[in-house]
């Protein structure tokens, strides 16, 4: 409980940073307008694009809940079209990650698509788990976890991971889908078990994006798309994994409101293929300040992304709340 009250309380303290404002497609002078109807092009674009491969499930709604879900099962609620794809046990190669004496560490695997009309934040962080009807702990492996803000049309496949007692009989997942009212989902775990589930990649470019050498007019800022590239780190402690690459793009942020406004790499998501990508620090000029009304900022932001990826977008949203956001390409 209070892991979520901390995350909540985290988002109500940005979500109370940011204004509304309105971004458009670019006009031929490439400076964006504000208009409604091209912000729904925006952020609509990706739910148009190829739905995923389902299994042969029995596909749910809210209306009718599921008292406890099995692998292969769809439900879609507040939003969100969740099918909950694999489970097993988690073996740790790492000598300082090890379950404890008579414990072993488990996963439970999902597929969380906005098919809703605004943002919605998926995390690990919602999840809780109990083994014959006892709390377990619930642990953090990087390089799956389920986490991160998908504007409409976006999806990510991820794992959340729990320490249970080996000799278990009964392990459930509970899934708090809705903060405010607590209603949840259950879902069974069931040993090592796999639906087949394969998303399939949404390779449809979103409509009015921005490309490099835009200017964008928001309202609360004046914003230009500089350039973009790939980033080949020389530290050797920094290296994508094994099938991607480092990007970044490079912006120009303005203040053209008249109080200050904080500007972040943060407020920026990437999305290879509709799939959100993680962010990363990768160079010395990460795109961060506060800006008196008037002035300027130069800087960057960074993410890896799969080399095969097809279309590549990058969404900065001054609203997390809205779903209205500026979509970036990144040229290839």
């Amino acid at each position: 409980m209070k892991k979520k009250l901390i995350a909540l309380i985290s988002a109500l303290l940005v979500c109370s940073l940011l204004a509304a404002c309105g971004i458009s497609s670019p006009s031929p002078s490439k400076i964006g307008t504000v208009t409604k109807e091209q912000i729904s092009e925006n952020t609509s674009a990706a739910r148009q694009s190829t739905k995923a491969s389902e299994p042969t499930a029995e596909k749910t709604t809210e209306a009718t809940v599921k008292d406890i879900y099995d692998v292969g099962d769809i439900v879609e609620v507040s939003g969100r079209k969740i099918i909950y794809t694999a489970c097993g046990e988690y073996i740790s190669d790492s000598p300082y990650l090890q379950p404890g004496d008579g414990n072993k560490y488990i996963f439970l695997e999902f597929y969380v698509e906005n098919v809703g009309n605004s943002s919605i934040s998926v995390s690990y962080f919602d999840f809780d788990a109990y083994a014959d009807g006892y709390a377990v702990d619930q642990k953090y492996f990087d390089e799956d976890a389920l986490r991160g803000s998908l504007s409409p049309g976006r999806w990510n496949l991820g794992k959340v991971y729990f320490e249970i007692p080996a000799d278990a009989t009964e392990i459930e997942a509970e899934y708090e889908y809705n903060m405010i009212s607590g209603k949840k989902l259950k879902f069974a775990y069931e040993g090592t078990k796999d639906s087949g589930f394969v998303p399939d990649a949404k390779t449809s470019p979103s409509n009015d994006t921005f490309k490099p050498g835009d200017i964008i007019e928001t309202g609360m800022y004046r914003i230009t798309y500089v350039s973009c590239d790939f980033f080949v780190s020389d530290n050797m402690f920094i290296k994508p994994e094994e099938g991607n690459e480092f990007i970044y793009l490079e912006f120009e942020f303005e203040n053209t409101s008249d109080s200050d406004r904080s500007v972040s790499s943060l407020l920026f998501e990437c999305y290879a293929d509709g799939r959100i990508c993680r962010s990363t620090s990768l160079r010395d000029d990460d795109l961060s300040a506060t800006l008196s009304p008037g002035r300027k900022v130069k800087g960057t932001v960074a993410f890896q992304v799969p080399k095969d990826a097809s279309v590549i977008e990058i969404e900065f949203q001054e609203n997390l709340l809205s779903g209205k956001a500026a979509i970036f390409s990144f040229e290839k």
